[in-house]
């Protein structure tokens, strides 16, 4: 059952994942200041009132990281076992 293999192409976890990392970069970079800090603050990341854009994207990006890491790892070697059926 290769069903998921056109969504991973063939790429290993961490290609994948480091292609999530490249989206989600662009588009925090697609977002002004003011809304990225709301975004901080949805998610509960302190200590950005004098962060600068790029500082507000890295502390997404790592809180995106926490988050979806564990997800993606399991979904992707759910994905392999499927494949190798």
């Amino acid at each position: 059952m290769k069903i998921f293999a056109k969504f991973f192409n063939n790429k290993t976890f961490e290609d994948k994942l480091n292609e999530v990392k490249m989206n989600l970069n662009t588009e925090l970079n697609k977002l002004n200041t003011e809304t990225l800090k709301d975004k901080c603050k949805e998610l509960g990341i302190l200590g950005i009132s004098k962060f600068k854009k790029p500082e507000l994207i890295q502390a997404l990006e790592n809180e995106f990281l926490k988050m979806y890491k564990k997800k993606l790892k399991k979904f992707y070697k759910q994905v392999t076992l499927l494949n190798e059926e």
